[in-house]
């Protein structure tokens, strides 16, 4: 006969609030994004169960504005929290947000579910609410990447780095005193965090990065146009120190006095496009560097990863660049520096860049240019690899995970 709290946990009604920090924009009654990066994961575990809650931040716009963003897809039932633009504001809007959630979660206790609040880590919006909800409600955290190196290198020589960086310190130590507690569980993409996190408590590795309609079988045409001639490299992502954009200017304009020259595409937006451009100017490098700025994610986007030989990330910090997967899907092979999660998951299936110095880049270039037929082959298997990380084969786990959790220790 089955004990009365066996009975109690199958009868248990587990809500799920899942908070995604990417702010979304609104027009007339549909939803856009600037990049496909989190919401989109969220989105698709919350239409898993109708006791699944999504929580955006989101501002509405103007019909003109949505032409340079991706429209995606969202659950009718969502909660709009107040939006925001940058980490400051982020901070100054998680006050108010925070009690507006805390009102809808306190009603959902009092009708007797189980509670938990998910969404990404360290965050400030989950470290609040676990200051204001009551004990019983539980966290789960979504950990992407070493917060803290990376915001160590966003505000590097900046007057505000100490500050954020202690902020986000006291944001991750929350975590940890969470998981001790058994009042949360970390999702951690790749396995190098989920060793970091297994310390403190429950932790899984998972790497949902990309949608399953991503992933093309392509020709290799387009590609064998260049071998034994100009290598076309690619970079997409953030215009940022931590990303080594600089860094990969500099190996261009090395491999030129080389006599070894490659045609470089950048393609992203941040705080070093102005640098960049300057850089690129004074360097007589307009022949070898085009700067193409933001592509929203979509067609446009899946052609620059179609034309070109290889994808180029001398990052100094990552979680899992989804831009890898988005490669692979393409049958793009990639080189990359061996930070994060990057080797425990890729390295069988990329070039690992020695360092981020402008002669190992070059170094590693100059490589996948010496060995065009092995990257040939190892690119034809590329998508296969990228199914591993699509969406949907982690959601069912990701949803089984946080209803077992839910009712554990009850």
């Amino acid at each position: 006969m089955k004990s009365n709290s066996s009975i109690e946990k199958k009868k248990a009604i587990v809500s799920v609030f899942l908070y995604s920090n990417q702010p979304v924009t609104k027009c007339q009654g549909r939803y856009f994004t600037k990049m496909k990066n989190f919401v989109d994961f969220l989105a698709l575990l919350s239409s898993k169960s109708p006791d699944y809650r999504l929580i955006v931040p989101c501002n509405s716009i103007e019909q003109s504005e949505t032409a340079a963003l991706i429209p995606i897809n969202l659950p009718s039932d969502l909660i709009e929290v107040n939006s925001y633009q940058g980490h400051t504001q982020a901070l100054l809007r998680t006050i108010p947000n925070a009690y507006h959630l805390r009102k809808q979660i306190k009603k959902t206790l009092a009708d007797g579910h189980s509670v938990i609040i998910a969404g990404p880590g360290p965050n400030s919006m989950l470290y609040l609410l676990s200051l204001l909800l009551p004990k019983n409600v539980k966290f789960a955290f979504f950990i992407r990447g070493d917060t803290v190196k990376t915001v160590e290198n966003m505000y590097k020589g900046r007057l505000i780095g100490r500050f954020a960086i202690e902020l986000v310190k006291i944001f991750q130590r929350r975590i940890y005193s969470l998981l001790k507690q058994r009042r949360a569980i970390a999702f951690t993409y790749g396995t190098k965090l989920r060793d970091i996190y297994a310390q403190h408590g429950k932790a899984q590795s998972i790497a949902p990065l990309i949608d399953s309609s991503d992933i093309s079988t392509i020709s290799t045409v387009s590609r064998e146009a260049h071998v034994g001639g100009i290598l076309k490299v690619l970079f997409v992502g953030r215009l940022s120190r931590e990303k080594g954009i600089q860094d990969l200017l500099d190996a261009c304009q090395l491999a030129v006095k080389d006599g070894t020259p490659f045609e470089l595409t950048i393609i992203g937006h941040g705080p070093l496009l102005d640098s960049l451009k300057d850089y690129i100017q004074t360097h007589e490098l307009n022949g070898w560097v085009s700067l193409i700025g933001y592509v929203p994610h979509g067609g446009k986007l899946m052609t620059y990863f179609d034309s070109h030989d290889l994808l180029c990330l001398p990052s100094y910090t990552e979680g899992v660049p989804r831009v890898i997967v988005e490669a692979f899907a393409r049958g793009l092979y990639v080189a990359a520096t061996p930070v994060g999660s990057i080797p425990a998951l890729f390295s069988e299936h990329l070039h690992l860049i020695e360092n981020n110095s402008p002669r190992a880049i070059l170094d590693a270039i100059n490589w996948c240019r010496s060995h065009t037929p092995e990257i040939k082959d190892a690119a034809a298997g590329l998508p296969k690899v990228a199914n591993l990380y699509t969406l949907e084969h982690h959601v069912e786990s990701v949803k089984k995970q946080l209803n077992q959790f839910a009712v554990a220790d009850r």
